[in-house]
């Protein structure tokens, strides 16, 4: 191992110094100083000293005096510790304080750029402070309602829609025919009173509805070979009276309406009753007159040779 060189003041000599590492926040320009051994003569072994070399050597003293008053400034606040430096003495010296300097420098801008108002800093770190809490408390809330064993699933909800009926039509109750009809009669014979009880007329109406469709047609839903519209109609047969058509033989002619509307029973029923309740006293009337009014036939008492027989058609419609 060589022997250890120090210099005459004591300190350690510069073959046994690692060399300074310049620092990346000071100055680069303050390391350009270079340590150059000067040795004495042989003979003089440990007696040397150091001294600048060239050009940096001499630039040291003004590069300090230039560090110095630009990044230097008198103590306060901001900078404690800090005072004006007046007088550098030697190189290191000087690298030292232009190091110092500029991390002073660091420390005041970062400082600068913090907010300096106590009240905003209270109330940010307070604002943290809430958000903070109100995360941790829904984060407790939420174990609570996942890990507490008298949470029940809550059953679910089945709905269950009743379907609806299909709308059915009912078939009406065939009647068997009575006092001599055929079923096409007796059908119409029931077509005439479901008209008028519809419309409200008492049982008297409904005879006299019966006992005029007897002798009009026959109860029969008769076409005129005068109208030959009317064969265009579902009918049973035809007769030939002016243009007189349908159950109850009624004329378009005369107002009672149209061929088609003629020849559909429930239509030249209604009609009928509809008539027959324009007509004052009908329900005191002999039954043959009451018919009459309404018809205005050349016979005003052929309707009353079907009165028995009305009587017993509607007898047995109205049981059925």
């Amino acid at each position: 191992m060589p022997p250890q060189h120090d210099d005459h003041d004591g300190r350690p000599s510069p073959r046994t110094q690692k060399p300074a590492t310049p620092d990346a926040l000071t100055d680069t320009a303050t390391f350009r100083l270079g340590r150059v051994r000067q040795e004495r003569p042989e003979g003089k072994r440990g007696q040397h000293r150091l001294a600048p070399a060239g050009r940096a050597a001499k630039a040291v003293p003004s590069i300090a005096s230039e560090a110095a008053g630009r990044f230097l400034t008198p103590a306060g606040p901001l900078t404690p510790g800090v005072a004006p430096v007046r007088a550098l003495h030697g190189s290191v010296k000087a690298g030292r304080i232009a190091a110092l300097g500029l991390i002073a420098l660091l420390g005041v801008s970062v400082v600068a750029s913090q907010p300096t108002d106590p009240g905003k800093l209270d109330a940010s770190a307070q604002a943290l402070d809430d958000r903070s809490d109100v995360a941790n408390t829904a984060d407790r809330s939420t174990d609570r309602a996942t890990t507490s064993p008298s949470a029940s699933p809550k059953p679910s909800v089945q709905v269950t829609t009743t379907p609806k009926p299909k709308a059915t039509t009912a078939k009406p109750t065939t009647v068997k025919p009575v006092a001599g009809l055929d079923q096409a009669q007796m059908n119409n014979a029931q077509t005439i009173v479901q008209v008028g009880q519809k419309l409200g007329l008492p049982q008297r109406g409904l005879l006299i509805g019966i006992m005029t469709a007897m002798q009009e047609s026959d109860l029969y839903n008769q076409a005129s070979a005068a109208v030959p519209e009317s064969f265009d109609y579902p009918h049973q047969g035809d007769s030939v009276d002016y243009d007189s058509c349908g159950l109850f033989q009624q004329r378009t002619s005369t107002g009672w309406g149209t061929v088609k509307q003629i020849m559909t029973p429930t239509y030249s029923a209604s009609k009928f009753y509809q008539a027959l309740k324009e007509v004052s006293g009908w329900q005191s009337m002999e039954l043959t007159l009451a018919a009459q009014a309404v018809q205005g036939s050349a016979y005003p008492y052929a309707y009353a040779k079907h009165e028995t027989r009305a009587r017993t058609i509607l007898s047995a419609l109205l049981a059925a």
